[in-house]
């Protein structure tokens, strides 16, 4: 029933995921390695955030370049697999699709926490580059909970109409 906003939905997720992910890879890569590294380290350079722990979720806040580049890609491609089996809606596809999209958007709710206090300790003392694309790293993590929070609830109610309407045909 609500297929185009369902497809609108996806659609900006994917496009947060690049985006999380494309500036996270160009932070990383615009950071300094020392002569004895090949590859950049992971962690913060000094003095980028107030504090190395995050509140609450107790990982340290550089782990969150992990975080992102791991799931990051894993949400693309389920949202990749949301716009193919969008197209025979069956009420087992819903339901599926219901429950990874709570699953994403309990763990982008979760992140978001974490994301939301980098963002309350990040300092001004770092360029202006890195500092807009730590923003744009994290800032998009509360909308993309917000999206499949939305999703789910909406395959759900469809799947509770599904049933509704099958009850009633069979009356």
């Amino acid at each position: 029933r609500n297929k185009s906003l369902h497809v609108l939905f996806i659609l900006l997720a994917m496009v947060s995921c690049i985006a999380i992910f494309l500036a996270q890879l160009w932070d990383i890569a615009s950071d300094d390695c020392n002569e004895d590294q090949t590859f950049p380290d992971l962690n913060d350079p000094e003095d980028t955030f107030a504090r190395r722990w995050a509140y609450g979720i107790m990982i340290e806040i550089s782990n969150r370049k992990i975080i992102i580049f791991f799931f990051t890609p894993i949400t693309f491609l389920l949202c990749i697999t949301f716009l193919l089996l969008m197209r025979n809606s069956t009420t087992l596809w819903m339901l599926l699709s219901g429950l990874i999209s709570s699953g994403l958007g309990i763990f982008f709710l979760i992140f978001s926490l974490h994301t939301v206090q980098c963002i309350i300790l990040l300092s001004t003392n770092v360029s202006n580059l890195s500092f807009i694309l730590k923003l744009v790293s994290l800032v998009p993590c509360p909308l993309l909970s917000a999206i499949f929070m939305a999703l789910a609830y909406s395959y759900m109610i469809q799947v509770v109409e599904e049933d509704d309407d099958d009850r009633k045909s069979n009356i």
